[in-house]
């Protein structure tokens, strides 16, 4: 079997996401209308066909920083970065 054949066996049918939160300032007030929060929250329905995760909170509302920390910790927002994803993985890298 080819090497490029053998990496193809191993893929899946699950999108991966790992980001952070972009897009305009973050709030407890407007969180979860996010379109981030939306495809993360829709992994955590859905995990056998997503798998996404946010890496870092950025881009927050200073005031709310701490208690937005403590909300994704517990609802299991925060994820590590996926060995060999993104264009590293396809690539080569």
């Amino acid at each position: 079997m080819k090497e490029r054949e053998k990496k193809t066996h191993k893929k899946t049918d699950q999108a991966v996401f790992r980001g952070s939160t972009t897009g305009g300032v973050w709030t407890l007030k407007n969180w979860r209308g996010k379109p981030r929060s939306k495809v993360v929250a829709a992994s955590i329905a859905r995990p056998d066909l997503l798998d996404a995760k946010f890496l870092q909170l950025v881009q927050y509302e200073e005031s709310d920083k701490e208690k937005l920390t403590e909300i994704f910790k517990t609802e299991g927002l925060l994820g590590a970065r996926k060995v060999g994803g993104g264009w590293g993985g396809v690539l080569g890298l």
